[in-house]
């Protein structure tokens, strides 16, 4: 037995729509449809008056409009991350930078540079000791008062030394006397930066 194949009329598409047709199609409202006309994401026929919408070829116009969508929706995403990522970055280095401010974290360049001049201030130190002591030593009539004047100025030497002790306010000062290397290269916090927050909160960036 022969199976029929006729086709009816209800399973033909039809190629031309209305906007509530189209929106029974897309699933969403005939407002919607207005919207997505005007953003170019369907397709109409304005050979008829009045227009109607190319059902087929709207269907794959909005395809590619939601694809397109999806990345510009994934763009902003991604560049909201870098945003956050950047502005968390950004408040890092300013608090590493209140904390150099402050004496309470040091860089490696300027704890070398406090180091050495200790190290200068000690060999200076030592290399004036013969010079103190040489007129006293003349005097002395045996190896035990020589031993025992060195040993009085090497000791009052190295008390003098003990006395440094460390100072934060020492890396503050270079620190301040440089101008701040965070905030030379993000510059303070303005009305700009205020303005971008107030957009990224909008947004939803710190929800």
């Amino acid at each position: 037995m022969k199976k029929n194949t006729k086709t009816t009329q209800n399973d033909v598409i039809p190629r031309h729509c209305t906007a509530a047709e189209l929106a029974e199609w897309l699933g969403v409202s005939t407002r919607r449809i207005k919207q997505l006309r005007a953003d170019g994401a369907l397709v109409t026929d304005d050979t008829l008056s009045p227009p109607r919408y190319l059902l087929v070829e709207s269907l794959a116009q909005y395809a590619l409009y939601l694809k397109r969508d999806d990345a510009l929706q994934e763009a902003k995403r991604r560049n909201l991350r870098a945003t956050a990522d950047y502005k968390e970055r950004k408040a890092e280095l300013m608090l590493l930078e209140l904390r150099k401010r402050k004496g309470e974290l040091h860089e490696a360049r300027h704890i070398r540079i406090i180091m050495t001049d200790n190290i200068l201030s000690m060999k200076a130190e030592f290399l004036a000791l013969p010079n103190r002591v040489a007129p006293e030593l003349a005097l002395c009539k045996s190896a035990s008062e020589c031993y025992a004047v060195l040993r009085k100025e090497i000791c009052e030497t190295l008390h003098r030394l003990a006395n440094r002790k460390y100072d934060p306010e020492e890396f503050a000062k270079m620190v301040r006397e440089e101008g701040g290397y965070v905030m030379d290269k993000f510059g303070a916090m303005d009305e700009e930066d205020e303005e971008d927050d107030a957009d990224d909160e909008k947004n939803g960036l710190y929800n």
